[in-house]
């Protein structure tokens, strides 16, 4: 079991390291991808600031739930959150 679990570990690390080679190789000078995702509110602790109206930083545990595609983010909530994500946080 404990040989599984490393292999598993590895195919991780090689597969992020391939998709990491190649957003670099496709698209060299951008450091950051806008990503949405429709919700329809957050909970109290999740929200860690509120900067204005429009502009807020919550806390979020994960990016699979997010769409590079603004109108495929719209089906899934009553609103929409936009962030930008740096370049190497994307696992593809």
């Amino acid at each position: 079991m404990r040989y599984y679990g490393a292999c598993i570990t590895l195919n991780h690390t090689l597969l992020y390291a391939y998709g990491q080679y190649e957003l670099h190789r496709s698209q060299p000078a951008v450091t950051h991808l806008s990503l949405y995702r429709g919700f329809n509110r957050f909970s109290d602790d999740q929200v860690l600031e509120k900067i204005d109206r429009r502009r807020w930083i919550v806390l979020l545990n994960k990016l699979s739930s997010f769409s590079v595609r603004r109108e495929r983010a719209e089906e899934f909530g009553d609103h929409l959150l936009r962030v930008q994500v740096p370049m190497t946080k994307v696992f593809f």
